[in-house]
């Protein structure tokens, strides 16, 4: 599962591993070494360059990269030799595989392993109207490091963008693992079972399983922020560094100004929108006719 981002990854992939157990039961694995619920250590392993991750992670180097997966892909490799001992299906999910993944050298990587372990290969994944996703990814930015109003921000959104060219990463995915081997849908609540993401990505594996046996405790994940606390935010990261100054690690006091406005109940007003919609959809007319003829 490679995302998109802004597709409902996050409570898809909370609610699989509070499902975990369960699942199980239905021949359906999840890790416990990729990272959880975002197994965000498979592509991170896979990048051919750092990213926020090492920075969190107080990496600076290659070779402190390649220091700290030492013999990750062995374990892993021998985790899904176990698991097909006892399970049908291994769940690898991170829309980091589209994010942070953007050459085909790295996905063939991927799929030189994969291919290596696994008798067959699912890629799954969700494409959501590019305006909608600039719209909501707003507020992740703004919980990061941006300052930029909404106008600025969606600009960013256009063809030439990799993040937001739904066709060249399909390209780029079907070229590497085979078109018969890519499950591409489209982000519509009015599609999915009983409008839930989360069923409709389980019925992409198995078809026939008892979701009365499943926990749907878990409502939502990443809600965006208001329009008040978007201000507020912006107003922190331009006069309170997100990262520390040696880069190695977040700086806590912009964590507790956030942390603070979030707290508050007189910042939960408004909504945050944009005025460039038609704009922005207009650009991707021929790319995602294209996409959608493919």
């Amino acid at each position: 599962h490679i995302g998109t981002e802004k597709t409902g990854t996050t409570l898809l992939q909370d609610w699989l591993y509070d499902n975990q157990i369960q699942l199980r039961k239905m021949g359906i694995y999840l890790s416990d070494n990729l990272g959880k619920s975002n197994n965000r250590l498979f592509p991170v392993y896979f990048q051919d360059h750092l990213d926020d991750w090492a920075m969190r992670e107080g990496i600076s180097s290659v070779a402190e990269k390649e220091k700290y997966f030492d013999g990750f892909l062995q374990r892993l490799a021998e985790e899904i030799a176990t698991a097909s001992k006892s399970y049908d299906y291994f769940v690898i999910t991170s829309e980091h595989l589209h994010s942070r993944v953007r050459n085909k050298g790295e996905i063939e990587k991927i799929h030189t392993f994969l291919a290596s372990v696994f008798d067959e290969i699912e890629v799954i994944c969700y494409f959501r109207d590019q305006f909608e996703v600039a719209v909501s990814l707003y507020s992740t930015a703004l919980i990061v490091d941006s300052s930029d109003s909404i106008e600025s921000f969606v600009d960013q959104a256009h063809p030439n963008n990799y993040y937001y060219n739904y066709l060249e990463i399909a390209d780029n995915w079907s070229e590497v693992f085979g078109r018969s081997n890519c499950n591409f849908r489209i982000y519509d609540r009015e599609s999915f079972i009983d409008q839930d993401i989360r069923l409709d990505f389980l019925n992409t594996i198995v078809s026939d399983t008892d979701v009365a046996k499943l926990s749907m405790d878990r409502a939502s994940s990443n809600a965006s922020l208001s329009l008040l606390q978007a201000a507020a935010f912006r107003a922190i990261n331009r006069n309170i560094p997100y990262w520390r100054a040696d880069k190695l690690a977040v700086n806590i006091d912009n964590g507790l100004a956030k942390q603070m406005i979030l707290n508050s109940e007189s910042f939960k007003l408004g909504t945050i929108t944009s005025t460039k919609g038609d704009i922005i959809r207009n650009r991707f007319t021929a790319v995602n006719s294209l996409f959608f003829r493919k």
